[in-house]
């Protein structure tokens, strides 16, 4: 997954800031687990991910299953679409309350995409564009669940992949990705598409966390408070550049 990061000032336990977000263009609200199935072809010891994309029209979550426990992750991220049309990025730390937050000139700096290219790549797994370039398959498919599914094949980037699109839901129901020597599966598991989420961050949690700008933590490299917990938060985009 992506990082995030807009550090914590000075331990204050300031509250995340809630920047006016738009929505893109509409995507249905849903939760939905995916698994991921990486393997070296000829397939022997396939690595498995299991994560939930949890989406409304203005933001998205992205948070990881730890594997056996079937518990969440301690981490995740959420991406956030500004009114601007750019993109804001949330690292959240669950078990520290703590998040840091990114702004679009952070992940600028950092040669992270804050687009709307981005923002469909997080909410879709595939752009419209690249998916309006690909071969429509005439063959019929089932349903899943009640929504519609579409049949593709042809190259993303070289590479050449097979897609269950659910156009009702923009979203893959599957994706596989055919590399020279690997291939990746993506599927969806299990959606929801009931308004309350029982899984997603909450604004009234993201309110009782602390929260950091990203570009305040190089300024904590002396506060052994804060690099306690700088130090676990392992998978935040740049935060390697503060660490000597």
């Amino acid at each position: 997954m992506a990082d995030l990061s807009k550090l914590f000032a000075l331990f204050i336990g300031l509250s995340v800031s809630t920047c006016t977000l738009a929505a893109a263009k509409s995507v249905p609200n849903f939760d939905a687990r995916f698994e991921t199935i990486q393997c070296e072809i000829p397939c022997k010891k396939p690595q498995k991910r299991i994560w939930w994309m949890l989406r409304n029209a203005a933001q998205v979550e992205l948070r990881d299953v730890n594997l056996p426990t079937g518990k969440l992750a301690k981490f995740s991220e959420i991406w956030r679409h500004q009114a601007d049309n750019k993109l804001s990025y949330l690292f959240l730390m669950h078990e520290r309350k703590r998040a840091i937050e990114y702004l679009p000139d952070d992940l600028k700096i950092l040669n992270i995409s804050a687009d709307e290219k981005q923002w469909q790549i997080m909410t879709q797994l595939i752009t419209d564009d690249e998916i309006s370039n690909l071969n429509k398959q005439s063959l019929k498919t089932v349903p899943y669940q009640r929504y519609q599914v579409e049949s593709y094949t042809g190259k993303i980037n070289d590479v050449q992949v097979s897609v269950l699109w659910l156009p009702q839901l923009r979203v893959p129901a599957k994706i596989v990705y055919f590399y020279p020597k690997t291939k990746v599966t993506v599927q969806l598991k299990q959606l929801s598409t009931e308004l309350a989420s029982a899984i997603s961050t909450t604004e009234s949690q993201l309110n009782s966390y602390q929260q950091v700008y990203y570009t305040d933590i190089g300024d904590m490299e002396q506060n052994a408070e804060a690099q306690a917990w700088i130090i676990e938060a392992k998978g935040a985009p740049g935060l390697h550049t503060h660490q000597h």
